[in-house]
């Protein structure tokens, strides 16, 4: 049970307090007590007035996030908990994991999304209604995406409210049947703590957004990303795979790699990107181009894609590997050659580690 530190003042029964109609008459009231000595009554009744507030708002607290109210002297952790207990109001709170439904021929504005017969037409809108309206009780939420192309592109900002992990699932048979083709943005940006999983989906770029070029799968701010169906990556004009800002990708799946990228997986300022120790292949189709290199960690990013966890089949043009600002690749003993390219990989002399 959550613990409330804040208790009503002088709140018991027989307390020395003055009744309500002899504080409303009060002449100290409208002023404040002035120079002389305060009766008790009065000042106890002020302070029940206060704390008795104060001692409510911190069991609201408790009541609906499960999270303690501290009096520690600040208020940082307080407001972040009373906050959240104000969202948890009025959400729906689920007993069973929650399917929403988008398709191109569906609506944002008319569609509830909640079944395949009324769904949504972008995949944004039932991202945004699976984290404002759910209270997940850890149970997971599922968003279905039916086959066509997706020109919107999708931003996950924020974790399901209740611990539940957030599906995209598209078509896990043929993922380049669903496909977020994603002008000046990020096909799928997932940030400040978003817990999502991916399934049977095809991402795709062009352009850039404030000055970054877009990025087929972004994770950063404290995110984890992971991909447990096949997918596809296509050309983008940035990488196909950025973990960045404590961001984290991990892959247990196999998918395929169609088009070319600044990078395929790149890890930077602590990102992480893992793959399984066992039973995955990442297959190349038409020898695309990989501008940096097709693995490439930078300022404390690591990349942990190991041989035997995962087999490259398929050529790659370009740098196999790039190091550098203390970022760390670790392939297991895959060796200088385990990552696709036609130029041999670098690494600088500010590199922490590299295991090859």
């Amino acid at each position: 049970m959550a613990v409330n530190n804040f208790q009503v003042f002088a709140g018991a029964s027989g307390a020395n307090v003055v009744t309500q109609s002899q504080y409303l008459a009060m002449t100290q009231l409208p002023t404040g007590f002035q120079t002389g000595i305060a009766q008790s009554n009065q000042v106890n009744k002020v302070l029940r007035q206060a704390s008795i507030f104060a001692a409510m708002i911190a069991q609201f607290i408790c009541d609906k996030t499960g999270q303690d109210a501290i009096d520690d002297g600040t208020i940082a952790t307080l407001e972040a908990n009373f906050i959240a207990a104000i969202q948890a109001v009025g959400r729906i709170k689920l007993t069973a994991p929650l399917s929403l439904y988008v398709s191109p021929s569906g609506s944002d504005l008319n569609n509830t999304g909640l079944n395949i017969s009324s769904p949504f037409q972008t995949i944004q809108k039932a991202v945004n209604v699976a984290v404002s309206a759910y209270d997940t009780q850890l149970q997971p939420i599922t968003v279905n995406i039916a086959n066509g192309t997706y020109a919107n592109p999708v931003t996950i900002t924020a974790p399901l409210f209740g611990g539940g992990i957030l599906n995209l699932s598209g078509n896990s048979a043929t993922p380049s049947t669903v496909i977020i083709s994603s002008n000046n943005n990020h096909a799928i940006h997932c940030t400040h703590a978003a817990n999502v999983s991916i399934s049977g989906i095809s991402v795709q770029t062009t352009g850039s957004i404030v000055g970054v070029p877009s990025i087929g799968l972004l994770s950063d701010t404290n995110s984890n990303v992971n991909i447990t169906g096949p997918m596809n990556f296509g050309g983008c004009a940035g990488n196909h795979i950025w973990a960045a800002s404590g961001g984290t990708v991990g892959f247990t799946t196999s998918y395929s790699i169609t088009g070319g990228a600044t990078a395929h997986y790149f890890a930077t300022t602590s990102g992480v990107i893992l793959g399984p120790l066992s039973g995955t292949s990442v297959t190349l189709t038409g020898s695309p181009t990989f501008s940096n290199a097709f693995a490439a960690s930078a300022q404390s990013g690591v990349i942990q894609v190991i041989t035997g966890g995962t087999t490259f089949t398929g050529s790659a043009i370009g740098k196999r590997y790039s190091v550098s600002f203390a970022g760390q690749i670790n392939t297991g003993g895959g060796g200088a050659n385990y990552f696709p390219g036609t130029i041999a990989g670098t690494a600088d002399a500010s590199t922490f580690a590299i295991y090859v």
